[in-house]
């Protein structure tokens, strides 16, 4: 169990009125990457990374305040020249686990054979798909990069190290999921995650699954989950996650789509701490933060950062009703609470859950009506004018208000 906040650290830390229970930190050590995978975003734009000493002390800092884990990844951690010394000091040193999510691809047999017997160290390796699939959508057919991959994951395997995977599902690998399962069966992993790619991530038109593709993804992922509970593994996907993605193939045009975990009330801010590229300090991806730079490692160290006012009041805000609407990410199933909310709701959760709903709906349709309001005004001083302007242009004036008409049609 994660300790009180605080417990390890300077008494000088203030004690906040905050329910913290420090499960997880996760540290984006670079953007910078070997693979160029088609729904990544972070690989996107201008390169950076933070420097070794600021790792090493994350890693310390996380460790003393009690974490249960410490997910480093990127980008690729193994692009950074000092990654591979920082994981030989700490791998088997710290209380917490050190995670560490790869695409193995650069990994080694001299440095496996190195963290071989070290206790709390993860790899979480990356596969969307087996052979041709994995490289169309990880390196776009450049290079076999499955081969590689799949044979470092099976050396931390022989070497004694724990493992899990990860698959993102989307577009183009609807149909190569189940072997995807068989082909990693064989290993002892404690995970095999299937998150489903998320709205906002890089390209998400082109990587978002077909209408036609929802049906037959829904019967591969039930015959994951079979075939799972047969060969005794644990994986990422259950009938509310299958009955979700069928309810996308249900959706009128215009409806809203919600997540299966609702924003309001979520615990994932007082359990997660992330720290980016830059430095800069939030507890979640997949919300807005704002200004993210005004809580930065490069200014102050991540308890001062984490146990001050202004953070756990950027944290509240985020998890009212009017906050964050919601994500179905797989990322922090660590987080029990999220978990639940998402596999096995209680009638609790699904009341809060409808509760924002409902209130995000009504939020919707008060905008709509306000821009019918709007585009009525709009349209009344448009045909004002075009009666106005009879003697003198009609044609471009009743051309306006046909647009004006056109548009609320399509409001």
């Amino acid at each position: 169990m994660a300790q009180a906040p605080g417990q390890n650290v300077s008494a000088a830390v203030p004690r906040l009125a905050a329910t913290f229970d420090l499960r997880k930190l996760h540290v984006l050590v670079t953007n910078r990457c070997n693979f160029t995978c088609g729904m990544c975003t972070i690989i996107r734009g201008d390169k950076h990374a933070l420097s070794e000493q600021q790792v090493r002390s994350l890693i310390e800092d996380a460790d003393r305040l009690g974490f249960d884990e410490c997910e480093i990844s990127g980008g690729e951690p193994y692009y950074l020249p000092y990654f591979r010394p920082i994981l030989e000091d700490y791998a088997g040193s710290t209380r917490m686990t050190l995670k560490i999510c790869t695409n193995a691809f650069h990994l080694d047999e001299t440095l496996i054979s190195s963290l071989a017997g070290r206790g709390h160290l993860l790899f979480q390796v990356s596969f969307d798909g087996t052979g041709a699939v994995h490289n169309a959508i990880r390196v776009q057919s450049r290079y076999d990069a499955f081969i590689r991959s799949d044979r470092n994951i099976r050396l931390l395997v022989q070497a004694g190290i724990a493992v899990s995977i990860n698959t993102v599902i989307q577009r183009h690998n609807v149909g190569n999921l189940l072997e995807t399962y068989r082909h990693f069966r064989d290993l002892p992993y404690l995970f095999h995650g299937f998150g489903i790619v998320e709205d906002g991530s890089w390209d998400f038109p082109s990587n978002d699954f077909l209408p036609e593709q929802i049906e037959p993804l829904a019967k591969e992922l039930e015959d994951i989950v079979a075939e799972a509970k047969i060969d005794g593994k644990h994986v990422g996907v259950d009938q509310g996650m299958i009955s979700h993605i069928r309810s996308r193939g249900r959706r009128a045009p215009l409806a809203p789509s919600f997540p299966l975990h609702a924003g309001y009330g979520c615990t994932v801010p007082w359990s997660t701490v992330i720290v980016d590229e830059h430095g800069d300090v939030y507890p979640c991806l997949h919300t807005d933060w704002g200004d993210k730079s005004r809580f930065s490692i490069r200014a102050r160290s991540l308890p001062d950062i984490l146990f001050s006012e202004e953070y756990i009041d950027r944290s509240r805000v985020r998890v009212k009703i009017d906050g964050c609407e919601g994500c179905t990410t797989a990322c922090y199933f660590h987080d029990e609470v999220f978990r639940r909310k998402c596999m096995a709701p209680t009638e609790a959760d699904v009341a809060l859950r409808d509760a924002q709903r409902a209130y995000l709906r009504s939020r919707r349709g008060a905008r709509v009506l306000q821009k019918l309001l709007r585009e009525r005004h709009n349209l009344r001083a448009d045909l004002a004018a075009a009666y106005a302007s009879l003697s003198r242009s009609p044609p471009e004036a009743m051309r306006k208000v046909w647009r004006r008409m056109k548009r609320l049609a399509q409001t």
